[in-house]
């Protein structure tokens, strides 16, 4: 006999849609941000820790949903060599 349950078993988020380090920006606009990190949310989504620097310079966080996210585009420059 086997010792492994049966019963249901809890659902594994899939992978997070932004990775560290990656440049985001809320949908709505604001600041360009830095993810710093990742965690499983309660509805099954990816909740979004990020970093920026503020107007004279400080260093600010934010916490938000990632769906209220999108990837900042990379600059045409970074494709040239």
């Amino acid at each position: 006999m086997s010792s492994i349950p049966s019963g249901p078993r809890p659902e594994m988020p899939g992978e997070p849609r932004f990775k560290i380090g990656q440049d985001v920006h809320l949908r709505t606009g604001g600041p360009a941000m830095i993810v710093n990190q990742c965690t499983p949310g309660p509805d099954g989504g990816f909740i979004v820790n990020t970093i920026w620097f503020g107007a004279g310079g400080g260093e600010q966080h934010g916490t938000y949903l990632e769906g209220l996210l999108e990837a900042r585009p990379l600059p045409l420059d970074r494709y040239r060599r």
